[in-house]
């Protein structure tokens, strides 16, 4: 009899009350808690990351960069470390590259022309980054190539060749005439 009793107690008890003692009702009761605490957090990480920009010029330099790329016509290639070069000389590291990029076919058919030596002309030049514009074979396109001067011990630095990029003459004749 007394399981009898029990069982009708227990009908009689609102199935809220039994999913809240089996503790399902309280992981309701959490959820916009862990809401609240993840807005939070991210609302904290955007308050660091605008701090963080606005104190430092290089992150915000960083951020422009990957944000709004200079050249959009084709990714930016990195040379990979077989086709590092290095010298204290910018001109001898950007023709000892001109002349891998012949002999190893990395223009897949595009040769960079070279009669009476190669026909190239600076576009931006500082004191550690230069970008060089050279004229290819066939001659619709053009070769962008990325040098910077890298720290070398008791020396003004190295210069190697970092990055390249192959573009339409129509855009290479843009980045000279802007």
């Amino acid at each position: 009899m007394l399981t009898d009793t029990f069982s009708k107690a227990l009908n009689t008890i609102d199935d809220r009350y039994l999913l809240e003692a089996m503790g399902e009702g309280t992981a309701r009761r959490k959820r916009p808690r862990m809401a609240l605490r993840l807005c939070a957090a991210a609302v904290t990480a955007l308050l660091l990351v605008g701090t963080a920009l606005a104190v430092s010029p290089a992150l915000r330099q960083a951020v422009r960069e990957v944000l709004f790329p200079r050249y959009t016509a084709e990714t930016f290639q990195e040379i990979d470390a077989g086709h590092r070069t290095g010298s204290f000389d910018r001109m001898d590291t950007l023709f000892t590259f001109l002349e891998t990029w012949n002999r190893e076919n990395m223009g897949d058919g595009v040769y960079i022309q070279k009669e009476n030596g190669f026909s190239y002309t600076v576009v931006e030049e500082e004191e550690t980054t230069a970008e060089v514009l050279v004229l290819c074979q066939p001659e619709e396109k053009i070769l962008l190539v990325r040098m910077e001067r890298i720290p070398y011990d008791g020396t003004a630095g190295l210069w190697q060749v970092t990055g390249y990029q192959l573009l339409d003459r129509v855009e290479g004749e843009m980045l000279l005439n802007p």
